[in-house]
């Protein structure tokens, strides 16, 4: 018979041998294959041949009218090459180049018969073996041909692969920021080919079932109603079923493909969490204390250390929360160099805020600290200076902001900044919803709440009209402040 891609079964039945004679050859001589379902190679079908009917093996282009010629009997033919990896198609070639790959799942369905798939479960199946079979493949050949990449990679990324452990300083969402963290970093940063082998593995799973099931069913009694269930069960359709395992493999090659062309971001971005995660540790535990410190040695009571220490937290928090979106558009492909300067610019802001809580809340406290109504002064006083590092983080992502080309880059920092730049707002608002102060007028919280409410997109397009548009919210801040304070003094 002429080669048509058979299977290791199939083989078996043809040159009339058990199937663990066939098997049990085939291992003997090398040959790579997965199971009985596997296809075998054209080269190792015709040596098979040869061993098992005595057919010799064609040198013509047209093997099949080749007329067979008696074998001597007493020699055996030499084996083919051993193959330590299956044969793979001019796709996988083009894959393994280092740029990025253009697997067209297209080229994948010229080869199947898709109107005689969908007729029939066993060629639907049948088919699904086989486009996983060269799926693998293509992983496997890709994998080899970016070792080293793939190994550089590991080397930057080996202890985001180490089990995160819950710290006892640190409260349940803390401990789960961190861990998602560094679980994203770790799955967007694995280069291996281990996850989407397993995920066309399982695919390939599915349809060696389905043939067990059917040996089971014709085993059976009512196998005529089974094969009608069998038949009966919902399945992808196949051109659904191709595009996705294709669309699995070209993620896995995009990861790569990053890699290769961003090293040092990516190296960056490994170093940045190590220690982000680090310093917020250190937050909980040797700056919390220093706080703790400071408040004895000026007679501070502890209940106000405790006020203080929550409102520092919190506002940490939030600053903490933003780096992880910020390294998600980054990996994405965006801000390239910029990405550096974005998260110079946080890590100031954030150790600005760390300066703020350890060296000067305790100046505003004493301030205040007896006068008639002075802890409600001291909170206004307290977040207006907290106000001014909002607005110097603000103005130093205004010049990142204007370097950027991109309008959707543009855009990401002003929504991704908002909830750093509200924070001062948000506490205020918070502080006189849980006072009840009577005295602070409705026209000046509405003025107040409506800071928040105004839109910077608008000024995108012109960097002067944008810093113009900063100034004047600082202006109409302090007002407010300034309002605020007057109506509680008069109170």
């Amino acid at each position: 018979m002429p080669y048509n891609g058979q299977r290791v079964y199939e083989l078996a039945k043809e040159f009339h041998c058990s199937e663990d004679e066939l098997i049990d050859f085939l291992k003997k001589s090398g040959v790579y294959f997965d199971n009985r379902w596997s296809v075998v190679s054209e080269n190792t079908y015709y040596y098979a041949q040869r061993y098992f009917l005595g057919v010799p093996i064609p040198t013509s282009k047209n093997k099949s009218q080749e007329k067979p010629k008696p074998a001597p009997p007493a020699t055996k033919p030499e084996p083919p090459v051993p193959q330590s990896k299956p044969s793979v198609s001019k796709l996988t070639e083009q894959i393994s180049k280092p740029a990025l790959p253009n697997l067209n799942y297209r080229e994948i369905l010229k080869k199947f018969d898709a109107t005689e798939i969908k007729k029939s479960p066993i060629k639907y199946f049948d088919a699904v073996l086989n486009v996983t079979d060269e799926l693998l493949n293509i992983l496997q050949d890709y994998e080899a041909a970016q070792s080293e990449t793939i190994a550089e990679c590991l080397k930057i990324t080996l202890k985001l692969n180490v089990k995160y452990l819950d710290n006892p300083n640190l409260a349940p969402e803390e401990n789960s920021l961190l861990a998602e963290r560094q679980k994203f970093l770790a799955q967007r940063l694995e280069l291996g080919t281990d996850e989407p082998k397993r995920k066309i593995l399982l695919v390939k799973v599915q349809a060696e079932n389905f043939f067990a099931e059917l040996d089971a069913i014709n085993g059976r009694d009512d196998s005529i109603r089974e094969l009608a269930e069998l038949q009966a069960e919902p399945r992808a359709g196949f051109e659904l079923l191709v595009e996705n395992l294709s669309r699995i493999i070209l993620n896995a090659q995009r990861k790569v493909n990053f890699f290769a062309a961003h090293k040092d971001l990516v190296s960056k971005v490994v170093e940045a969490q190590l220690a982000w995660s680090d310093n917020y540790k250190v937050f909980k535990t040797s700056l919390r204390e220093e706080l703790s410190a400071t408040c004895r040695n000026e007679s501070i009571d502890a209940e106000i250390f405790d006020e203080w220490y929550e409102d520092w937290q919190q506002k940490r928090f939030t600053i903490e929360q933003r780096f992880l979106p910020l390294i998600k558009f980054a990996l994405d492909g965006h801000f390239q160099k910029a990405i550096y300067n974005i998260l110079e610019s946080l890590q100031g802001y954030r150790d600005s805020v760390d300066k703020f809580y350890l060296h000067e809340r305790k100046n505003i406290y004493q301030k205040f600290a007896f006068q008639v109504g002075g802890d409600l002064q001291e909170k206004f006083e307290t977040e207006s200076e907290l106000y001014k590092l909002a607005e110097k983080f603000q103005r130093d992502l205004q010049t990142i902001i204007f370097s950027c080309d991109k309008t959707e880059e543009r855009i990401f920092l002003l929504k991704w900044s908002e909830p750093l730049l509200n924070l001062p707002i948000n506490a205020i608002s918070s502080f006189i919803h849980d006072k009840n102060l009577d005295a602070i007028s409705e026209e000046v919280l509405t003025q107040f709440a409506a800071l928040k409410q105004q839109n910077f997109t608008t000024y995108l397009a012109d960097n002067k009209a944008y810093g113009e548009a900063i100034q004047r919210r600082g202006q109409e801040y302090n007002a407010l402040i300034f309002r605020m304070r007057k109506d509680l003094y008069k109170s």
